[in-house]
C-alpha cells in the first residue's frame, strides 16, 4: 500500500508498504484515510469506487505479546520481520522505545525484540523470538 505526505492521492509519496503489514493509525478524511501513527504519512484505505472498488487496508485484530523465553513457533506466533510491525507492536504493548533499529547481532533472536529497553529488528537471526504477532 502507498503511504502519502497528506490524505490525498496527489499527495507526494513518501513510502510503500508490502503486503501484510501490520499499521497503527488513525482514521482521516470521513474515514478514507489512515494517519499513520508511528511514522509520518496516510494511506488510502479503498481505491476506486463501485463494484470496482479495492480495499487496501482493513481492521484487524492482530494481539502481540513480548516472550520472556523461547521461540515464536514453540508460543504459537509468529515472528514480526518488517519495521513497521515491530513498531506497531512495541507501540501496542506501551513500550517507551517504539523506534526499531536494525541489530546486525550474530546471535540476536529472529525478528523482532527488546533489549536492555532498545526496540531491535534483526537482521538474520535464527534464534528465540521476544516478540511475536498472532
Amino acid at each position: 500500500v502507498t503511504v502519502h505526505r497528506r490524505p490525498s492521492s496527489g499527495a507526494a509519496v513518501v513510502d510503500a508498504k508490502p503486503r501484510g503489514t501490520v499499521l497503527a493509525g488513525r482514521p482521516q478524511a470521513g474515514g478514507k484515510w489512515i494517519r499513520l501513527r508511528q511514522e509520518p504519512g496516510c494511506v488510502r484505505v479503498r481505491a476506486g469506487a463501485g463494484k470496482h472498488a479495492k480495499t487496501l487496508v482493513r481492521r484487524s485484530r492482530v494481539v502481540f505479546k513480548k516472550l520472556t523465553k523461547g521461540g515464536c513457533a514453540a508460543a504459537g506466533f509468529t515472528p514480526i520481520l518488517d519495521s513497521s510491525t515491530c513498531e506497531a507492536a512495541a507501540l501496542w504493548l506501551g513500550l517507551a522505545d517504539a523506534e526499531a533499529r536494525l541489530s546486525a547481532r550474530a546471535d540476536a533472536p529472529e525478528g523482532c525484540y527488546v533489549e536492555e529497553g532498545g526496540l531491535f529488528l534483526a537482521a538474520s537471526g535464527g534464534g528465540a523470538s521476544a516478540g511475536a504477532a498472532r
